[in-house]
């Protein structure tokens, strides 16, 4: 395949992979985006430092194209009960809840 290809392909991955964050957006409780933009980064920021510490070491190469090849697959895989019902989450302000053992002076 030409380079063309491949860049092709890699700038249709980018903007494919851009629909998570409007999902996230979708689904997300108003009060707390910033929150839910960490809580969904994470993971990737832990793949980001995991993935080249076991491609480091294992000494094959077709065992780390298969590592990295597995964690798309569990992705992707995980992805999909949250596509399934796309709800947007609803959390009380805190003002509209029921005080508990609350003082009043």
């Amino acid at each position: 395949m030409s380079p063309l290809t491949w860049i092709s392909i890699a700038f249709f991955a980018k903007g494919f992979g851009n629909n998570g964050w409007c999902i996230l957006s979708d689904t997300s409780p108003k009060e707390i985006p910033g929150v839910s933009g960490e809580v969904f980064n994470s993971p990737g920021n832990i793949a980001c430092i995991v993935t080249p510490l076991c491609i480091g070491y294992i000494p094959a190469v077709n065992l780390a194209i298969l590592d990295v090849g597995a964690m798309g697959i569990l992705s992707g895989v995980s992805y999909l009960p949250v596509i399934v019902s796309l709800k947007r989450l609803q959390i009380d302000p805190p003002y509209c809840r029921k005080r508990r053992n609350s003082i009043r002076l």
